[in-house]
């Protein structure tokens, strides 16, 4: 009687622990209360735990290591991790062979039940990364490529925190805006483009572009020189109602008044409001003009002069002649 009654104390006692399994590094343990499995840890807060070393253990430190018959040589193998969820999709992580030395890492998706994953992310051997793609394209041999793919048009899309700010690129090939690459803010922010950590061009949400200012006050603000072969200005209205018959043309001593009092010519801005205000090219151009066209009135009406008093004169010499012949 006692004997049996160790025996059920023995069994019960064995049935309230864990189970542990001895290999020759390290201990497989499955809890029998919540069915965990601990891999080098008796300590389990899912349903497999693994400790690949202690606190200080040397790294690199593999923690699993997958190796299979298709390993060593045969091309276009591949080697999965995968989550399946009943009535829904699945994903997968997996290891590819390719040719030659080549090994990828590719992340798979599905969102439908029986649907086969369809790789989503893919990193090259060579460390290029393809999303939507398992070719990242590389013609011009950069070091480093991440290539995002899209049937129709594909996004990469920087966001703040709080969503607050969002920045990207994009390419689309129809229906927005004609197609084509884009970079810009999806939010109602400026965007701006650095070098050196400092910003050298900006442009703001009403559409005005600054170069070497933050602060752009008209379509185009450039805080420095620019340098062209040739600038076209588009003008509503030129200068040629100077040679309109109504046209009142300042006479030359008003001019000259004008110019003796106030050191620069009527209608044109003075040096000092030039230096304060700047130029409008627009509006000089067609003053400069004017002016030009005024000049122009004024020699005209000086060569007329001029030709009447030749003529007075011829008259004047052929009377002094006529007289002296007497």
């Amino acid at each position: 009687m006692k004997n049996k009654l160790i025996f059920i104390l023995v069994i019960t006692f064995s049935f309230s622990v864990s189970a542990q399994i001895y290999t020759p590094d390290g201990i497989v343990q499955g809890e029998s209360v919540n069915n965990n499995v601990g891999i080098g840890t008796s300590s389990t807060d899912a349903k497999l735990t693994i400790q690949a070393g202690p606190n200080g253990y040397p790294t690199p430190l593999k923690a699993i290591s997958i190796w299979g018959p298709n390993s060593p040589t045969n091309f276009n193998s591949a080697q999965d991790i995968s989550w399946d969820f009943s009535a829904a999709g699945s994903a997968v992580i997996r290891s590819y062979r390719g040719g030659s030395w080549d090994t990828y890492l590719q992340f798979l998706t599905n969102n439908f039940p029986g649907n086969v994953p369809e790789v989503r992310l893919h990193i090259n051997g060579d460390g290029n990364v393809g999303i939507g793609t398992t070719n990242p394209s590389n013609l011009q041999g950069w070091s480093r490529v991440l290539d995002v793919s899209g049937i129709h048009d594909s996004k990469i899309l920087a966001t703040s925190e709080n969503s607050t700010y969002k920045v990207g690129i994009f390419s689309h090939n129809h229906n927005w805006y004609g197609g084509g690459g884009f970079v810009g803010t999806e939010s109602n922010h400026s965007l701006h483009f650095i070098t050196n950590y400092n910003p050298k061009m900006s442009i703001l949400t009403n559409g005005n572009v600054g170069i070497g200012t933050i602060n752009p006050t008209s379509k185009l603000t450039v805080a420095g020189n620019i340098a062209s072969r040739e600038v076209k200005v588009t003008v509503d209205a030129g200068a040629d109602f100077v040679f309109e018959k109504d046209y009142d043309l300042p006479t030359l001593e008003s001019v000259d008044k004008f110019i003796t009092k106030n050191k620069h010519l009527p209608e044109i801005a003075s040096a000092k409001e030039m230096q304060k205000d700047g130029i409008n090219l627009s509006e000089m151009n067609i003053k400069l003009l004017q002016k030009i066209e005024e000049l122009t009135l004024y020699v005209i009406e000086l060569k007329k002069e001029i030709s009447n008093q030749k003529e007075k004169i011829t008259i004047i010499e052929k009377q002094i002649k006529s007289q002296v012949s007497k």
